[in-house]
């Protein structure tokens, strides 16, 4: 590998360079990380186009803009077809994603997150003592109907949050993705900070999770970690495409996720 603007690389001769774009959303960014991860052991030459740099800042790639300066022609989609049609029995989103990038061989869902700030953690695990650590993030920002029927009742959504407050509790999140629910009961208010490096620092001592399908879960079960996800019954129900949003797709560790409806 050659240091190039402060970023390792793989030199191009005698490699051919594999592209990957992802969805736009945070959760797909670190879904295509494990992706990267895979091909870098395969010692492949890699270039991402991503909206989350700060994901692959510590991997040896080339980076993108997202949306820009790409071609059909080379480029592989790690992206899913939920919004068009049925994903084939037995798949989840994960799974699909690398297939669709021609990914064909098995690829562990892990992020291998190397923290940077520890003063901040022991921050924390000194003011949490002998809590557990429960991290959540409140309910996105719906931006159609599709994703208002996406989303989970606040009412049931928040009894969770209320209900764990044995546990050392910390708000993730960001505007203006994410509302920020100033009712919302917690000992450590991380909304709208330190993101990304911070927040998936933090990802690194949490003990239980809980999220709507997004990167919160997603993450839990690249670390290991549990997690609690809600989905919301109006959409499993709904003639439209989100009824396919659901544990079977969005799930991949289901043995880590435990699934709860907002009934």
């Amino acid at each position: 590998m050659e240091l190039r603007g402060g970023r390792l690389q793989w030199p191009r001769r005698g490699f051919v360079l594999i592209e990957l774009v992802g969805s736009k959303g945070l959760g797909d960014a670190l879904y295509l990380r494990a992706a990267v991860l895979h091909l870098l052991r395969r010692k492949e030459a890699v270039k991402v186009y991503t909206k989350w740099p700060d994901v692959y800042s510590d991997l040896p790639v080339s980076i993108g803009e997202h949306g820009r300066g790409f071609t059909t022609a080379g480029v592989r989609f790690f992206t899913s077809s939920v919004y068009l049609s049925d994903p084939p029995p037995g798949v989840d989103e994960f799974t699909f994603c690398c297939r669709n990038a021609g990914i064909e061989d098995t690829v562990e869902w892990r992020i291998d997150w190397k923290v940077r700030n520890h003063a901040l953690l022991d921050r924390i695990k000194r003011a949490a003592g002998d809590r557990k650590i429960f991290i959540y993030q409140p309910l996105k920002v719906p931006r159609n109907g599709d994703q208002e029927a996406l989303t989970p009742n606040p009412e049931s959504f928040n009894k969770v949050i209320v209900a764990h407050r044995d546990y050392y509790r910390i708000k993730l999140g960001h505007p203006p993705f994410v509302m920020n629910d100033q009712d919302l009961p917690f000992e450590l208010d991380m909304f709208g900070k330190g993101f990304i490096f911070d927040t998936l620092d933090i990802c690194t001592i949490g003990d239980l999770f809980f999220g709507q399908p997004c990167f919160v879960p997603q993450v839990a079960a690249a670390l290991g970690r549990p997690s609690i996800c809600m989905f919301s019954r109006r959409a499993s129900i709904s003639d439209r495409w989100i009824r396919r949003v659901n544990p079977e797709w969005c799930v991949h560790k289901k043995e880590l996720t435990k699934v709860m409806y907002d009934e």
